[in-house]
Order: structure tokens, then sequence, then C-alpha cells
């Protein structure tokens, strides 16, 4: 459902964009990480509380990619692109958002990857929001 909401998004169609987002918020029990990442694009929760309920690498991945949709969508490309890193360490190279991930940083016009810098580990989190690393 999160792939619809980002191409609703980018559509203008804001009211079903977010009408997808509160379903998959309220879906929480089926996939807590994802319901998260809905309740932060939605301003309700914080992406902290998103990457905590991660528990897996193909999970943070999922995670990461769509907290960088939220903050593309919010105008914050910084942010954006440390998600979309954030994703793309996460080494799950068979996920489709590590690839979506990798997409969204050419469109931007950054490149895929960077030195790793520990993030999709678990060791560390992404920079906090405006506190970006390059």
């Amino acid at each position: 459902a999160l792939p619809l909401w980002r191409v609703l998004l980018e559509r203008g169609r804001d009211e079903e964009a977010e009408a997808v987002l509160r379903r998959v918020a309220g879906e929480a029990a089926a996939k807590p990480d994802l319901a998260a990442v809905a309740g932060f694009c939605l301003g309700r929760l914080t992406e902290q509380r998103a990457t905590e309920l991660a528990e897996t690498a193909t999970a943070r991945c999922e995670v990461f990619y769509y907290l960088g949709a939220g903050y593309a969508a919010r105008g914050l490309g910084d942010e954006a692109a440390d998600c979309f890193r954030a994703c793309r360490a996460s080494g799950e190279t068979s996920a489709t958002e590590y690839a979506l991930a990798g997409l969204e940083l050419d469109r931007m016009g950054l490149p895929r990857d960077l030195p790793d810098p520990g993030w999709g580990t678990g060791l560390e989190s992404p920079p906090e929001p405006g506190k970006t690393r390059r």
C-alpha cells in the first residue's frame, strides 16, 4: 500500500494518499514497522519510533525507504537522501525498496552509495533531521 501512497502523492491526489496512510497506520498488528512509517508520514509518530520497530535488515531497508519518501514529500531533500542511503546501507539488494532508493538518489543527482556509515546495521541510526552527514 505504501508504494500506492507515493504514486498518489506525486500525482497530487493528496486525499487519496492520506487515506492509504491511515489504512496502513491501522494495520499495526500485521506490519508494525510500516504502520509506524505511515504514522510518521501522517505526522503522528517520530522517525525514531519507526526505526525502532524495524528488527531485520529487510525491515530496515523498507522503513528507511519510506521514511525517505516521507521526507521527500515534505520537501526535505537532505533528510530524504540520508534515509535513502540508510536503506541502501542495509545491503538488502533483493528488496524492491533498495533499488527504488537508488533511483531516488539518482533523481536527486546524488551518488547511490557512500562509504558505509554503519546505518542499516542496527549499530547506529541515521542522523537526526537537519543533522545530515555527507
